[in-house]
C-alpha cells in the first residue's frame, strides 16, 4: 500500500522495531487510506505477538516434555532452536529407526529421482518446507503419527553421543 503511494522504506532491516516506527510515523492523506494502513499494521503487529507468545509456551513445553533431553541435544546442532528441536523429536519419535544414511530421506532432504528403464533424472530434494508445527496441525503435538508404534522414552532413544556438535559450538 505504501509503495503505491509513493512512500518507500530505506533505513535498514525492515520489520524491525525502526521498522516499524517508521511506519508508525507515515502519513497518509485519505481518512480511508489511514484507516485501512492502520489495520493491516496492527494485523501484523497482533500476529507477531501471536507468534512470540506461542513460541514461548511451545518452548516451555519442550523443556518440561518427554522430549527435553533430545530437544536439548538437537539444539546443540548449528541452525536447530528449541522449536526445531522439538518439532523433529516429536516426528521422529524412536531414533533407533534410522542410520545416518536413512534419516536424511525420512526429513526429505536427499534428491527425488525418477527412473524407467534406461533413463534416469533426479529432481530437488523431497522436503516439502512444511514447518513442524503446520505438518502436525489437527493432532496433538505428543501423539505418535499414524502408523507409527507408541514412543518410549525419548530422552534416552538418542543413546549417548548421537546429539553431537556442528563446528566449534560447544553444548552441555
Amino acid at each position: 500500500m505504501l509503495l503505491r503511494h509513493g512512500i518507500v522504506y530505506d533505513g535498514g532491516q525492515a520489520w524491525t522495531g525502526a521498522h516499524h516506527a517508521w511506519l508508525a510515523r507515515q502519513y497518509l492523506e485519505s481518512p480511508a487510506t489511514r484507516m485501512a494502513f492502520d489495520a493491516e499494521h496492527e494485523t501484523v503487529l497482533v500476529t507477531a505477538a501471536r507468534r512470540d507468545r506461542l513460541d514461548q509456551e511451545i518452548t516451555k513445553m519442550a523443556a518440561e516434555s518427554q522430549f527435553a533431553e533430545v530437544v536439548h541435544r538437537l539444539g546443540c546442532l548449528r541452525g536447530i532452536s528449541t522449536l526445531t528441536g522439538f518439532g523433529l523429536a516429536v516426528e521422529i519419535g524412536d531414533w533407533h529407526r534410522f542410520t545416518g544414511d536413512t534419516i536424511g530421506a525420512f526429513v526429505g532432504l536427499v534428491p527425488s529421482e525418477y527412473s524407467s528403464g534406461a533413463s534416469r533424472a533426479q529432481g530437488p530434494d523431497t522436503q516439502d518446507r512444511q514447518h513442524p508445527r503446520q505438518a502436525a496441525a489437527g493432532r496433538s503435538r505428543l501423539a505418535p503419527p499414524p502408523g507409527l508404534p507408541h514412543r518410549q522414552d525419548h530422552a534416552r532413544s538418542l543413546g549417548p553421543g548421537t546429539g553431537g556438535r556442528s563446528g566449534p559450538r560447544r553444548c552441555r
